[in-house]
């Protein structure tokens, strides 16, 4: 993964996080890189358990639609369609 690739995901989980419940989570601990949070175990993908710890609204169905590969876990780009995909949404409720 290049470093372009890891910006542009973290900027967009900056924006997904922002647009939610728990931006206050990330305000309390500035510099630290969104993934890093919700990947607590560190083996380099989001589960549904992880992902709830931020946005306790997902549901199974969600989670299972993001999974695109059915593996359980969302891999940085299933999470990055995840992600815009919410932020589609958020920009359509903020319209006038």
């Amino acid at each position: 993964m290049n470093r372009n690739s890891i910006a542009q995901t973290s900027a967009l989980l900056v924006a997904f996080i922002a647009a939610g419940t728990i931006a206050t989570a990330f305000a309390q601990r500035p510099g630290h890189n969104p993934m890093t949070l919700m990947d607590r175990d560190k083996n380099g993908s989001v589960s549904l358990k992880e992902l709830r710890d931020f946005r306790s609204e997902i549901t199974d169905e969600i989670f299972a639609r993001w999974d695109v590969d059915g593996s359980g876990e969302l891999e940085q780009e299933e999470l990055m369609s995840a992600v815009r995909e919410i932020l589609a949404k958020q920009a359509k409720k903020d319209d006038p």
